[in-house]
């Protein structure tokens, strides 16, 4: 039997009426950031690493993201997020890792439509050294460069196309392969 999270409850109380847009899990399988369809960050933690039937939603660590419908924790200390809301990605810190009682304000906010000319961004995925953006636009995936690891503000577009029509793509532990 699949585990339907949207039907979680703690303590007697709904904590999501719709499915997630986006979460991650970290690298140990404990610790879950989640952005809620109807726009809301959460955290947990998993009981049993990587099995989602022992996630704990931190229901007072709920925080609004209005817009938001996809997300990205990243970092080499996990304390870097990265909402993205249709073509901006806003980059915000997290005062402690996996905590979203700790988002701070944007640190950076880019468009990804009006830098690159595509509209349409459905999706995102930063490589694992922080240094580039593959940004899901139209029917491609587009590569956006960053000059300083982690930092949208010094991020460029090389008009850079790197597959056409893809219907899904991941990043492996190399940061320089796509698939």
């Amino acid at each position: 039997v699949a585990f339907d999270i949207a039907t979680l409850v703690d303590n007697g109380e709904n904590v999501a009426t719709q499915p997630f847009f986006a979460f991650n899990i970290s690298s140990d399988g404990t610790s879950f950031l989640g952005v809620t369809t109807t726009n809301f960050l959460l955290d947990g933690t998993l009981s049993t690493p990587w099995d989602i039937s022992t996630l704990t939603l931190n229901i007072a660590g709920l925080q609004s993201v209005p817009g938001v419908n996809f997300m990205q924790v990243r970092h080499d200390d996990n304390t870097k997020i990265y909402l993205g809301a249709d073509d901006v990605v806003t980059q915000h810190t997290l005062g402690t890792a996996w905590d979203a009682d700790t988002l701070g304000a944007a640190d950076a906010t880019v468009d990804l439509g009006t830098i690159s000319g595509e509209s349409i961004t459905f999706d995102f995925m930063i490589n694992n050294d922080g240094a580039g953006l593959y940004a899901f636009q139209n029917s491609n995936i587009r590569k956006f460069p960053m000059s300083t690891s982690w930092d949208l503000t010094t991020l460029t577009y090389d008009n850079t196309q790197v597959l056409d029509a893809p219907t899904e793509a991941s990043l492996t532990d190399s940061p320089s392969t796509l698939f």
